[in-house]
């Protein structure tokens, strides 16, 4: 199963006729996912989430107007370990999985005279 992820990024409201802007669209989205992502690993789906997709296809084959953007695509459903995949990407499956460490990725606390150390 494939899902398609849209929001109305900065284009008409979702609740009124009014255009305005939706600034909070992206973020509210990413909440989305995150929620089925969750709950599709408690289910015992695998979520590949995809932000590198053509957006005029993704257009055209759901026929989305301007007002939508396509934000995320989502491939769902369930792991074979049978599955015979190419030796690069079976390496890649298995490989253990590295984590930046949590210190690279937040900002540098502040304070009054500047940043912290």
């Amino acid at each position: 199963m494939t899902m398609e992820s849209c929001d109305k990024v900065g284009n008409t409201s979702v609740n009124t006729m009014e255009s305005s802007p939706q600034p909070w669209a992206l973020y509210d989205t990413g909440q989305a996912v995150a929620a089925l992502v969750t709950q599709a690993q408690a289910d015992g789906l695998a979520v590949h989430q995809m932000g590198g997709f053509d957006t005029a296809a993704v257009r055209a084959g759901f026929g989305l107007g301007d007002t939508l953007t396509p934000v995320v695509v989502l491939a769902i459903g369930r792991r074979d370990s049978a599955a015979e995949l190419p030796e690069a990407l079976a390496a890649r499956e298995t490989a253990p999985r590295i984590r930046r460490p949590l210190s690279d990725l937040l900002l540098p606390a502040r304070t009054e005279s500047g940043l912290a150390a």
